[in-house]
């Protein structure tokens, strides 16, 4: 394995390693932990937009089936999935938090994830159909 190095970001230490024609990303928490792999491949735009047309409407994907949102700042890694708000702090403590009725939904959109108007009248009329 060939290691780039670690770089320190606002969001914790990452570091990139190559294996032959494979690359990936790593973080360090206790431990170093594999967050992505990718490659360098020339990609035509054609077939990204494929791509996030069957994600954003194939009925058995998880984006289509679940509220997915997630969200970096200089403090954290907020993310939103089935009903559980992860917060993963810089310093690498992870907090969940079980988010149990609409109204927590509502107040974690706006106060963590900065959505306002339009986005959340349209998110309590899907959730009201």
């Amino acid at each position: 394995m060939n290691d780039e190095g670690s770089q320190q970001t606002p969001n914790g230490l990452f570091k990139i390693s190559k294996k032959e024609e494979e690359y990936v990303l790593w973080t360090l928490r206790e431990e170093w932990f594999p967050v992505y792999r990718f490659a360098l491949e020339q990609v035509e735009p054609i077939d990204l937009e494929i791509a996030n047309w069957y994600l954003a409407t194939l009925p058995e994907s998880g984006f289509k089936k679940n509220l997915v949102l997630s969200k970096v700042d200089e403090n954290a890694r907020y993310t939103y999935t089935d009903h559980v708000l992860n917060i993963r702090s810089n310093e690498g403590l992870k907090e969940s938090v079980s988010i149990d009725n609409n109204l927590q939904l509502f107040e974690i959109l706006k106060n963590t994830f900065g959505l306002r108007g339009n986005a959340i009248d349209l998110l309590k009329k899907k959730l009201n159909d």
